[in-house]
């Protein structure tokens, strides 16, 4: 993931973002991954290492879209629902003052 979402940065229309690069994304808290919460929340709070050094820390939220969601509640990776990284103003969302990210899975 975090190499896509490094391709997906390049690609944001905000030349801001076009050095950044995701150097990590952290396990989230094991209570976070239980099949009813995400359930429940459609997403997953996690820490990403990203910007011009990728070492800024970022609160990652991961929200899950349809397929995703369906995948991961059977046990399923959710990899492949990643969406194309050259179009990624349609499934990142950065604030670089608050330091947080969303992405948006399929």
């Amino acid at each position: 993931m975090e190499y896509h979402l490094s391709a997906a940065l390049k690609n944001l229309a905000d030349i801001r973002y076009k050095h950044f690069w995701c150097d990590g994304i952290s396990m989230p808290d094991e209570h976070l991954l239980s099949p009813a919460v995400v359930a429940a929340e459609k997403a997953i709070a996690t820490t990403a290492w990203l910007g011009s050094t990728g070492q800024d820390v970022y609160q990652m939220i991961i929200v899950l879209g349809p397929i995703s969601l369906q995948r991961y509640l059977k046990g399923e990776s959710i990899t492949g629902c990643l969406p194309n990284a050259s179009e990624p103003s349609t499934w990142v969302n950065m604030d670089t003052d608050a330091r947080k990210i969303s992405i948006l899975l399929q």
